[in-house]
């Protein structure tokens, strides 16, 4: 299976940025994977150099910059289209997954339903990492144009997505009161991290505690 992974992190060391790494690692063991790198993240910070992993980093060409968009989210979502028209020019990947946040794969999910033919046979998931939107309202501040139509762009990446996945917990159900639509078929997948090792077991310690005469 050919699976595209979209990792819209801003920093190096962001939980979203990690937790992509660690997650196309692990399926490039048994599939073709590539990571698309669209948040401005370090180049410093890759997979393993055996990892198997395709990494590519989108960068905003002319044309993308003297082309209108709502935001700069919205402008790197595109980006991340040229990027898998190039990367896939011999054919689509069968499954691309995006987070939730900052809503990267919008335009490629509105060139999938316009027909896009590298595209049309492609499944989208969207993973519930935490949204632009609920961050900005939990930490209120949510009022200013720009970012109402970053939320806008993440509920259409939802409308237009054939799945979520998510990792358990109460997350799903947060989403489905919060958001007044409803949500494409979910999928609970888990955390891409292995199973710690059991701690060790404590050993007695003899203790030589002084005596004062």
């Amino acid at each position: 299976m050919r699976i595209c992974l979209i990792s819209p992190e801003h920093g190096a060391d962001g939980g979203i940025g990690y937790s992509r790494r660690r997650m196309a690692s692990l399926l490039a063991s048994r599939h073709e994977v590539t990571l698309i790198h669209s948040g401005g993240i370090e180049r410093r910070r890759r997979t393993a150099p055996d990892s198997g992993v395709h990494e590519l980093f989108v960068e905003l060409t002319t044309r993308q910059e003297l082309t209108a968009f709502r935001s700069q989210d919205h402008r790197l979502s595109a980006a991340v289209l040229d990027e898998i028209e190039r990367h896939y020019a011999d054919g689509g990947p069968d499954y691309v997954e995006v987070p939730d946040y900052r809503a990267h794969g919008l335009v490629p999910m509105q060139a999938r339903r316009a027909g896009h033919p590298l595209l049309r046979d492609t499944i989208f998931s969207v993973q519930l990492c935490s949204s632009a939107e609920l961050l900005l309202l939990h930490d209120r501040d949510f009022n200013h144009p720009e970012r109402r139509s970053l939320a806008d762009l993440e509920r259409e990446q939802f409308r237009l997505a054939d799945r979520i996945v998510w990792r358990g917990g109460d997350t799903l159900d947060l989403y489905r009161r919060y958001y007044p639509f409803e949500l494409p078929e979910a999928v609970r997948i888990r955390a891409p991290y292995g199973r710690p090792a059991e701690p060790p077991k404590a050993q007695p310690v003899a203790l030589e505690i002084p005596v004062t005469v």
